[in-house]
């Protein structure tokens, strides 16, 4: 018998006696090993990147770059919020003399750089139309090299910038998110696992980095929208 065959029939004769003496603590176990297994990183090779936050927010057209606070209100039911509830933070656009309440990493990038990964959960609240939930700032002939949008039809929905929708009904849902830039080649963005969509890079070697909250115009009486378990990767493969 190969030796680490042997060791794994050893190991699983010892949980399953553990188990039997105390289901509680397997039952736990067993838990504890999928919440670590889901909702990772997608691909090989990637190391999580802790590069500083700043809170874009946006007044009367005057952007207010700030640290990240706990809590941000220039004035209850006016222009934008964002508060970090501890399990979550929130962004809303609450009034037409705002359009920004946005996360930027500082985690400045450009072609040929290795690859780029950012994951996070999102919920897009019910009533919020067309507004950016996530963005890979930076491109030549745009702003943006790619914007993750929602938007009201379809009971709320996720869309490749203003164009094709990429999953339907997510309103109050949490849907976990992952796009992968690789410089100079592509952008894929998965949702809840699944890859949805792959889009060139046209960007050349223009700068890049990631924002994420929510940003436009607004379409609707308000929006609303909530980010957690956000985290991003540098110097992997994609699947």
């Amino acid at each position: 018998m190969a030796p680490e065959f042997e060791f794994s029939r050893k190991w699983l004769t010892l949980w399953h006696s553990q188990c039997r003496m105390n289901r509680r603590l397997c039952s736990f176990l067993v838990l504890m090993m999928l919440a670590g297994t889901a909702g990772a990183q997608l691909g090989a090779g990637w190391t999580q990147q802790f590069s500083t936050r700043l809170l874009h927010a946006e007044t009367n057209g005057v952007l207010n770059i700030i640290g990240v606070p706990s809590h941000f209100d220039v004035a209850p039911g006016e222009f934008c919020s964002y508060t970090n509830a501890g399990e979550y933070e929130e962004f809303h656009l609450w009034r037409t003399n705002s359009n920004r309440i946005e996360i930027r990493f500082k985690n400045d990038y450009a072609a040929p750089a290795s690859g780029r990964q950012f994951e996070g959960d999102v919920m897009l609240l019910s009533g919020t139309g067309n507004e950016c939930v996530m963005q890979i700032f930076g491109n030549n002939s745009r702003a943006t090299l790619f914007m993750l949008r929602g938007n009201a039809a379809d009971g709320g929905s996720l869309r490749h910038n203003t164009r094709e929708s990429l999953l339907d009904h997510v309103y109050d849902t949490w849907v976990h998110v992952n796009v992968i830039h690789m410089p100079g080649q592509s952008v894929q963005v998965y949702l809840n696992g699944a890859l949805k969509g792959q889009y060139p890079d046209d960007s050349a070697d223009h700068p890049h980095f990631f924002k994420y909250g929510c940003y436009g115009t607004l379409d609707t009486p308000q929006a609303g929208v909530r980010w957690k378990n956000v985290k991003i990767f540098t110097g992997g493969q994609t699947p």
